[in-house]
């Protein structure tokens, strides 16, 4: 089961960065699409893992970057690294939620809520990392509330 494992202190931050936002569709709407189905139950169990390996990254970074350990000597390379770790877990997101998507029109099961999640062809990669990121943080709010 997909738990935020983010510390208090990232909760906090993202409560002041997302309050009053809603994921396109929220995880229990997700997972009333998905149920009993076997693939869909899987494919949104991995979508939801990698949000929650995201958030954790985002935060990494962040902290990394408040830390001020960009401006030492071996900041710049282990930020690099940071980063690259970082857009590959986004890539991997961005394709968990096209396979996501492409398996609910496969047994038509609605799949409209992508469409707020593209440019009006493909996938943003800045609207996938925000809706992981709120999903990650509705979580947090439903499991203090």
């Amino acid at each position: 089961m997909f738990e935020p494992r983010l510390p208090q202190e990232a909760l906090l931050q993202m409560k002041e960065d997302f309050e009053g936002l809603k994921p396109v569709i929220s995880e229990n709407e997700l997972k009333e699409l998905c149920a009993g189905d076997e693939v869909l139950e899987r494919l949104l169990e991995s979508f939801l893992s990698y949000s929650i390996r995201y958030a954790q990254d985002v935060w990494s970074m962040h902290i990394f970057l408040n830390e001020g350990k960009l401006d030492t000597d071996e900041g710049a390379a282990e930020y690099a690294a940071l980063d690259e770790g970082r857009t590959r877990l986004h890539n991997t997101l961005i394709d968990s939620i096209a396979i996501l998507s492409r398996a609910l029109v496969k047994v038509e099961k609605d799949n409209e809520w992508v469409r707020q999640l593209t440019n009006g062809a493909t996938l943003e990669r800045a609207s996938c990392g925000a809706f992981a990121l709120l999903l990650v943080y509705q979580r947090s709010i439903d499991n203090i509330g």
